[in-house]
C-alpha cells in the first residue's frame, strides 16, 4: 500500500510538507493569541501595581515599569511628536527665531 501512495504522489515529503505547513498554522495563531494574552495581563498587573502601591513615585521599578508605559500610551504618538519638536526647539535656541508657532 505504501509504494502505491508513493507512486501516486502522495510519498513521505508530501505529508511531512502538509503536517509542517499545519503546525506552522497552529502554532502562529496560538502565538499571536498567547502575546494578546499577555498583554492584556500586563496592562491589568501595571494599573493593579499602581492601585496597590501608596507610593508610586517612591518606588523606581513600580514608577519605571508600570507609571511611565501607562502614562506613555496615553499621550499617544501625536503628542510625543509635538513634545520631541519642543525639546528640540529649547535644546537649540539659535533657531528659536525661525520656528513658527505651528511647528511647536
Amino acid at each position: 500500500m505504501r509504494g502505491q501512495d508513493e507512486s501516486n504522489g502522495f510519498g513521505g515529503e508530501f505529508f511531512r510538507e502538509i503536517v509542517e505547513l499545519i503546525v506552522t498554522k497552529i502554532l502562529e495563531t496560538y502565538s499571536a493569541k498567547a502575546d494578546a494574552l499577555l498583554a492584556t495581563a500586563k496592562l491589568h498587573l501595571q494599573i493593579l501595581t499602581l492601585l496597590l502601591c501608596p507610593d508610586p513615585s517612591a518606588h523606581p521599578a513600580v514608577w519605571n515599569s508600570c507609571f511611565v508605559p501607562l502614562i506613555g500610551d496615553a499621550l499617544g504618538q501625536a503628542t510625543r511628536d509635538r513634545l520631541q519638536t519642543l525639546y528640540d526647539v529649547i535644546r537649540n535656541p539659535r533657531d528659536w527665531g525661525t520656528i513658527t508657532a505651528a511647528a511647536v
